[in-house]
């Protein structure tokens, strides 16, 4: 089935998958996050993944999704599957559909929503701040949790290479 078809009836931590030549986002169920490395580990078994974190109303990321291509280009001649990670408002679901298709978010795609925020806090030791990349080995295990942004090209294309040789 397909996200477009009822915008209404979107779930929170829907999970799917854009192809720009489809123009839809093709569901492929309800995943619920416990931890990142099981999430990783059941829907990416023995891959690589790269996990870009956004959300509809950041304006730092959308100026990063015109990276996108080149960014997909270069994971699928490494072998890496991409997850774009929303935390955005449950109640944005049209908004969330209409950025992935205007910026041809080609890959896998999570609407987590806001309530992952003090989960995401935890795991990453951190504050949360988007963009925010992250990069997990083909055993599910957290490489990198705060990779530069795509923007910075080749030290984030290189800084890739060296933690996936690890």
């Amino acid at each position: 089935s397909s996200f477009n078809k009822d915008i209404s009836k979107i779930p929170q931590f829907a999970f799917g998958t854009y192809n720009s030549a489809s123009t839809l986002v093709d569901y492929i169920g309800k995943a619920s996050l416990t931890t990142f490395p099981s999430f990783i580990k059941k829907h990416f078994p023995n891959k690589s993944v790269l996990i870009d974190m956004w959300a509809t109303y950041c304006s730092p990321c959308k100026t990063e999704f015109a990276y996108a291509k080149d960014v997909q280009t270069f994971l699928k001649k490494h072998g890496i599957d991409l997850l774009y990670f929303s935390i955005d408002n449950k109640n944005n679901a049209s908004g969330w559909i209409n950025d992935i298709g205007n910026f041809s978010l080609n890959g896998y795609h999570y609407f987590a929503t806001d309530f992952v925020s003090d989960y995401l806090r935890s795991y990453l030791g951190q504050t949360l701040s988007i963009p925010h990349y992250l990069l997990f080995n083909k055993r599910g295990e957290l490489v990198d949790g705060d990779l530069p942004r795509p923007s910075e090209k080749k030290i984030f294309y290189s800084t890739i290479l060296d933690k996936l040789k690890k």
